[in-house]
């Protein structure tokens, strides 16, 4: 089974690779854990972020997806999803907002086919009447989805194999989903312990910015 040390060897190629999300992952405390079906973020003594491994699910992985599995992860936290969560009433649908913003910044070669990504809900926008643009916000994401969730229109069409169905992504079973269920921990965090948290987030962006100056710069705004 996976070991920190297999673990550590993905973080060291995507140090290489995109320098800034190497240097964020090396603030942040790794566990291999079979309390996750496949990676995760969840908290350490309430008092800072870590990232969960399977490492049976590592061990099934090829370098590619172990790579874009560890990336998900680490965007979820640059872009502060795990507090800003706490803004929406709808957790659920929070969660696939997310998830279409951070894989919009992995390749597809290291994403699984299964993913929630902006393209498996673009039809929404045809079907729908929705506004669905690229590289926007979680915020964004939410309130298109939550247009949908509440006034469904009328005329659904037949989904294509690429295309997911909202209404069951909402039932919160999907795979991807499932590697938030640490973020609840989040959610019961006091105002005081949420705002340390978001302190040590911002200030691992702001020394990992600092550390890249000179090399390839992340391919994203921080939003």
């Amino acid at each position: 089974m996976a070991t920190l040390k297999d673990v550590t060897k993905t973080c060291l190629q995507l140090l290489l690779d995109e320098p800034f999300f190497g240097h964020y992952l090396a603030g942040v405390p790794k566990e291999i854990s079979e309390k996750t079906d496949a990676a995760g973020i969840g908290l350490m003594s309430r008092q800072m972020v870590k990232l969960l491994v399977n490492g049976e699910a590592w061990d099934r992985l090829d370098e590619p997806h172990r790579y874009g599995l560890i990336k998900h992860e680490v965007l979820h936290l640059v872009f502060g999803h795990l507090i800003s969560q706490r803004q929406y009433a709808h957790k659920i649908l929070f969660h696939i907002a997310a998830d279409v913003v951070v894989n919009q910044y992995i390749q597809k070669e290291q994403s699984d086919a299964e993913s929630i990504t902006f393209e498996r809900l673009e039809y929404l926008e045809k079907e729908q009447g929705i506004e669905w643009k690229r590289g926007m916000d979680a915020g964004y994401y939410y309130r298109q989805l939550l247009k949908v969730q509440q006034s469904p229109k009328a005329g659904k069409s037949a989904l294509s194999n690429r295309d997911l169905d909202l209404s069951e992504l909402l039932k919160g079973n999907h795979p991807d989903l499932k590697k938030h269920q640490f973020w609840s921990e989040f959610q019961s965090l006091s105002p005081a312990e949420a705002k340390l948290i978001e302190n040590q987030i911002e200030n691992n962006f702001r020394q990992s910015m600092r550390r890249i100056r000179g090399q390839k710069q992340p391919d994203f705004d921080y939003l």
